[in-house]
């Protein structure tokens, strides 16, 4: 059985009035798991809300890999096309021609 007090004041102040008052009518009757409402909720909320952590933290290592990886992707691309552009330039190639070309000559599909 549960039993719910609301109350203005302190909830912990009334925990020991409860108690006399449960005792006053049947002595017999055990009174535990005394807890207020809000460590109830935190208590029921804690396996949601660590799930949630562990969530953002990956979502996270996620974006932070992600972005790794598209600074490694332009880098390459930079610098296979900063040793040859200006030589192609002045050959009047195109730049995406000579980058395909190039990435395929270095085992690209």
């Amino acid at each position: 059985m549960y039993v719910a007090i609301r109350s203005q004041s302190d909830p912990a102040a009334l925990t020991t009035a409860a108690m006399g008052a449960v005792a006053a009518i049947d002595r017999d009757v055990p009174v535990y798991r005394v807890r207020t409402m809000k460590e109830r909720v935190d208590q029921s909320l804690a396996t949601r809300r660590f799930s949630m952590v562990l969530l953002t933290g990956f979502a996270a290592l996620a974006l932070i890999l992600a972005t790794i990886g598209v600074y490694g992707v332009m880098l390459t691309v930079t610098a296979l096309l900063a040793c040859c552009l200006p030589a192609r330039r002045a050959a009047f190639v195109d730049p995406v021609v000579s980058l395909r070309s190039e990435y395929q000559r270095e085992g690209g599909p």
